[in-house]
This record gives structure tokens, C-alpha cells and sequence, in this order.
């Protein structure tokens, strides 16, 4: 894997994934959410996504970076 990580979801749940250097988009309510992933930078090669964010992309993270959801 190469490029950014990025962490995505409700900032109280992402703020401390700053301190090991990811790039933090925070997001909260699904279409919040589908704009913060349609917006992340093409350099991003893996997405760290709350539960709550994952439910809300649904199937579209298919079609972007790896992605893991934190449980």
C-alpha cells in the first residue's frame, strides 16, 4: 500500500488516530459522510472508518481506497 491515511467519522471517535500522523476527516450523518469521501485526496491509499461512517457509505467504498472499520 502507498499513500496517506486517512481516518473518517465523528471527531470525538477519530482525534486521537492525528497523533500517529493520519489525515483526520471528520464526518457525521450519512451525507456529510458521502461528501468527505468523495472529497478525500487521491493520495489517501487507506481509509480508517468509524462504524457509524462505514454504514453510511455503504457499497461506495468499493469503488475507493482499502478501507478498515473500527469496531
Amino acid at each position: 500500500m502507498s499513500g496517506r491515511v486517512a481516518v473518517l467519522g465523528a471527531e470525538a471517535l477519530i482525534t486521537g488516530w492525528g497523533l500517529a500522523g493520519a489525515q483526520l476527516v471528520p464526518a457525521e450523518g450519512g451525507e456529510q459522510v458521502r461528501r468527505a469521501w468523495a472529497g478525500l485526496d487521491a493520495d489517501v491509499g487507506l481509509v480508517i472508518l468509524t462504524a457509524d461512517a462505514a454504514t453510511s457509505l455503504g457499497a461506495a467504498t468499493g469503488s475507493g481506497p482499502l478501507t478498515a472499520v473500527l469496531p
